[in-house]
């Protein structure tokens, strides 16, 4: 007997220390969340600051933490989930291991809505400058071969085809983007599409690779519900650098399928006003008369200290530095012959000759028997002209 009551309250005992043992939410080390859950070890939990509230959300081991784990309070939604305090660095759905503590960055629920996305096709393709950065909504079957005629994508159009028949744009729509990588930018893919109201942005991510790489145009296929994106009507294409945390919005679109990009070129005192497509990359030969200048080089800043070499996404004000070329013109007046110099562009006239005493001169020609007149063109190279007089 006294065995048995020994026994049973060692068993109470170690009852009540079960009972009031509280886990340690910042583990040993005081950063990064937690204990695993006891049992087989299945289960981990993630520890969440939303607004400054810390939850606490269990998961399955070696799975992702998705914004509709979180609550996020009374007409709130999760807008991102980072590693920091700052929302600079930001957790994409990576698979969790261990015990974890995460950042939720909250909104409005009605601001945006963000929205479901259901499959995403991405694909790398060396395009020849399509002329549009941006987003196109197809709500048909009949419009993906009329926008790929319009941005030709050869090895999206087949595949396009045959997924999209007639029956899936009975519920469901596409949104395609196109981005331009730069040198360096990898691994792009959709982060988030979220819409609010009549504005729609789809959020690309990429991470900055160390070595360069080439510049490659990149299409996104996007499969969203028709009723998620009623009433759109404005766009914007923005990205996040996850090596960073800079967000980034000179990737862009609009209703308009703007397709140029306005470009004032600063030449000296002149201002020359060019219209070129987006995301090409101004060039000398772009600049209009440039044969009249010499050692020309394009600039971002009115310093001529940052030099310009990326493709347009926007208009631009750039600065160009060079020299004025100077040509030597040859007179012939009778048996003289007169030589002088004048700056490339200008066009000749009767007063640009040499005076001669006692000559009237009456016309300008480009043969000795005065049967082709100068023209009046602008002087773009040495050049020898016959003067007709009395």
């Amino acid at each position: 007997m006294r065995r048995v009551i020994i026994f049973i309250l060692a068993l109470l005992t170690f009852i009540l220390l079960l009972y009031n043992y509280v886990p340690n939410p910042d583990g040993p080390s005081g950063v990064g969340g937690g204990d695993e859950n006891p049992g087989d070890g299945t289960q981990i939990t993630v520890f969440v600051y939303v607004d400054g509230e810390k939850r606490e959300i269990v998961i399955k081991k070696n799975s992702a933490l998705l914004p509709e784990h979180i609550p996020a309070g009374a007409g709130k939604k999760i807008a991102g989930i980072y590693y920091d305090a700052e929302y600079k660095h930001r957790y994409l759905g990576e698979a969790l291991d261990r015990p974890t503590t995460l950042y939720a960055e909250t909104e409005s629920d009605a601001d945006a809505t963000f929205l479901s996305i259901d499959y995403s096709l991405f694909e790398s393709a060396a395009l020849e400058n399509p002329g549009y950065s941006g987003i196109d909504i197809l709500m048909t079957h009949a419009e993906i071969d009329k926008h790929f005629s319009l941005y030709p994508s050869e090895a999206n159009r087949d595949v396009l085809s045959l997924r999209y028949d007639v029956n899936f744009f009975v519920e469901k729509a596409v949104i395609i983007v196109y981005a331009l990588a730069g040198p360096g930018e990898t691994g792009f893919a959709v982060n988030a599409v979220r819409k609010a109201n009549a504005f729609l942005d789809v959020n690309l991510s990429f991470q900055t690779d160390a070595s360069p790489a080439e510049k490659e145009y990149l299409v996104f296929v996007i499969e969203v519900k028709k009723a998620d994106i009623a009433g759109v009507n404005k766009f914007s294409l923005s990205v996040i650098n996850n090596s960073s945390g800079d967000k980034e919005s000179r990737y862009y679109g609009d209703p308009e399928r703007k397709k140029t990009a306005e470009v004032t070129l600063i030449i000296g005192g002149d201002r020359v006003a060019l219209c070129v497509p987006l995301n090409h990359t101004l060039k000398v030969t772009d600049i209009p008369t440039h044969e009249y200048y010499t050692d020309i080089t394009i600039y971002e800043d009115e310093a001529k200290t940052v030099l310009y070499g990326e493709p347009l996404k926007e208009d631009k004000t750039l600065y160009v530095d060079c020299r004025l070329q100077v040509f030597s013109v040859v007179f012939i007046i009778g048996d003289r012959v007169e030589i002088a110099s004048f700056p490339a562009g200008k066009a000749l006239s009767l007063s640009d000759v040499p005076a001669i005493e006692n000559h009237v001169y009456t016309g300008l020609y480009q043969d000795e028997r005065f049967r082709i007149a100068y023209d009046n063109a602008p002087l773009s190279g040495n050049a020898v002209l016959y003067v007709k007089y009395q």
